[in-house]
């Protein structure tokens, strides 16, 4: 919130520099109340930021302040963005919108303010970009995941083996053409780029797919009565047996955006290295025959690289978002409409989550209203000392799925939790085994779960959890650090590994879950209570060093992420990073090795392997 008051002040103290900008209020509506004194003459102005600026974020904030595409709009209320994209830009002049960005565009008709400015956007390049293999690579990273923290030019070489000279000269490529743009020390290890216009991005490399590729290398065909019973129970086997490869265009869409009734062709990736004779080999033992046109089976050449940006999805190895989004592409006009409904669905909300130390009130009252249940529970408890676990404070996890199918009925859930329980720890987040299922009970609506009294009698292992088929849960948890196997003593730390692992473990739960209940998007909160007079310490992994004092002056930390259902398991880490990060810097703006979240939540993916 500081950080946004701050920017808002500082962009309109640009477009307008002959005015003072004075005091400031935030009101109800998430709107920063300003006023701005032009020669001398006091004008009041309502700003709203909206982060990043796409149009998404705009919708957002007019669904938030209730501005409908009929409404007159409020004279002084302007959204304020870091870039906004073209996009964005049209659905605000459509409402005839006042709006402000980082990057010195605005348009503000409001009382006593006239702005008009386009001039802050770079100009896209006139020649047209030559999408050559590594363009083509270079840009699908960039699609496929969100970059919380920016990218650099040395980590897309690590992460696409491209050379880091060709790498460099490719962004600023993409710099001119006003996808991305450079921040901090023209070179070095301190420049950073972000991608802004990732819509536009998209469509250019998707039109460079299509002209520079071959859609099929090979076609095969049987009589198959049900192309996605056939994938999963013959194909999908004989494929694994022998090769590697990950699905592609309409059967991949259906994993990641429903949208169809039905698969009328599969397209399958495959390693280049198993094209042919490893392939003839899964062809046979799926039954497959192979012909030189028409075929219902389409196998396309794959690159490590494409492969290796493959994720699961409803049980099955998919390709990129990007890559699908471009094979629809092919799919003639009904493909193209499912390419658009794969982008909005699963591309976009990469490019839209941003991490936030200000949950909406919706999430905060969802945490309060359990935090309240347990108080009543431990209140009406027959044990005198119930409650007195939790002592030395706890921490919370709740998340609440969006765009997903209700559970419909309290035994359903039951099933569909049961099955979301990991195995990454020996006592998981939302534990619902075989032996504490009694504790589990149906109350006003929901399913409560309380582990009061267990063997081990410590804050680690006193769970309270409740969960509704809407798709709200939340934990309650005593720290790990306070229990008996802790070396610590009670509320005197906090380890330096041990929330990486929390957290992972409970955003699995939450990508799990949100797969069985068919949910688009995931917002996931964090509130670690009875920090004050903590340090921050290190015993659960005895192979990282911990130098220094750390310690913790405030009494709670909380944070806050939205972000895709489908990309829960391949942006894991950076997920855990965003969540736990503003934990560490609360303890003297400590900052972790930057091996520490990669290296841990592998640690524990080990575990389930």
């Amino acid at each position: 919130m500081l950080e946004s008051k701050i920017r808002l002040r500082r962009i309109l103290q640009t477009l307008v520099p002959r005015a003072e900008v004075g005091d400031e209020e935030i009101g109800l509506d998430g709107t920063t109340a300003l006023r701005l004194d032009i020669a001398s003459q006091p004008t009041q102005l309502r700003a709203r930021w909206i982060g990043n600026g796409w149009p998404q974020d705009v919708r957002e904030a007019l669904a938030d302040l209730a501005i409908g595409e009929d409404d007159p709009w409020p004279r002084d209320l302007v959204l304020v963005g870091k870039r906004l994209s073209s996009g964005s830009i049209e659905l605000l002049e459509k409402l005839n919108g006042n709006w402000a960005d980082e990057a010195g565009n605005a348009e503000i008709l409001a009382p006593g303010v006239l702005v008009s400015r386009r001039g802050g956007r770079p100009k896209a390049a006139k020649r047209a970009i030559a999408w050559s293999g590594s363009a083509l690579d270079v840009a699908e990273l960039l699609l496929s995941r969100p970059w919380l923290e920016g990218f650099g030019t040395s980590e897309l070489a690590h992460l696409t083996g491209w050379s880091a000279p060709r790498v460099s000269q490719l962004l600023s490529t993409f710099d001119r053409h006003g996808w991305t743009v450079k921040h901090g020390p023209t070179r070095g290890r301190g420049s950073r780029r972000e991608l802004v216009d990732p819509g536009g991005l998209l469509e250019a490399w998707g039109k460079g797919i299509l002209d520079g590729e071959d859609p099929v290398v090979r076609e095969a065909s049987r009589t198959i009565a049900d192309l996605g019973e056939f994938l999963r129970h013959d194909l999908a086997p004989a494929l694994s047996q022998n090769l590697s490869w990950a699905l592609g265009g309409w059967a991949a869409s259906e994993e990641l955006a429903p949208y169809l009734t039905a698969v009328p062709t599969l397209q399958i990736y495959v390693h280049e290295d198993d094209l042919w004779e490893p392939l003839d080999e899964a062809l046979l033992g799926a039954g497959l025959k192979e012909v030189s046109e028409g075929g219902r089976v389409q196998f396309k050449r794959a690159t490590s690289n494409i492969l290796e940006r493959a994720t699961s999805a409803g049980g099955l190895t998919v390709v990129s978002a990007p890559r699908v989004y471009a094979d629809l592409l092919r799919l003639g006009p009904r493909g193209q409409e499912a390419a658009e409904h794969l982008k909005e669905v699963a591309i976009d909300p990469l490019h839209q989550r941003q991490h936030s130390s200000a949950p909406p009130e919706q999430m905060l009252n969802w945490e309060r209203k359990v935090r309240e249940r347990l108080r009543e529970r431990i209140t009406s408890s027959p044990d005198l000392d119930a409650g007195s676990v939790y002592r030395y404070g706890t921490y919370s996890t709740s998340y609440v799925l969006d765009r997903g199918r209700d559970a419909g009925s309290l035994p359903e859930l039951r099933r569909k939790l049961r099955s979301a329980v990991g195995e990454e720890t020996g006592w998981p987040a939302w534990l619902l085994a075989e032996g504490t299922e009694q504790r589990a009970r149906p109350v006003d609506g929901g399913i409560e779960c309380w582990f009061d009294d267990t063997t081990f009698e410590d804050p680690a292992h006193s769970d309270f959890w409740r969960a509704e088929p809407t798709g709200r849960l939340c934990l309650i948890r005593g720290y790990d650090e306070d229990g008996r196997d802790s070396p610590l003593k009670p509320g005197a730390g906090i380890d330096l590994t041990l929330p990486v692992w929390r957290i992972a473990e409970s955003l699995r739960h939450a990508g799990r879950l949100a797969t069985a209940m068919d949910a688009d998007r995931v917002s996931f909160m964090v509130r670690w209570e009875g920090l004050q007079g903590r340090t921050l310490e290190n015993y659960a992994n005895n192979r990282r060093r911990l130098a220094g004092h750390y310690e913790c002056v405030q009494s709670s930390v909380t944070s806050y992420i939205e972000f895709s259902a489908a990309e829960t398991e391949p942006n894991l880490v950076s997920l855990t990073e965003s969540l736990v990060a503003p934990l560490f810097e609360a303890f003297d703006f400590f900052e972790p090795p930057p091996d520490l979240y990669e290296d841990e939540v592998e640690r524990m993916r080990s575990r389930t392997r």
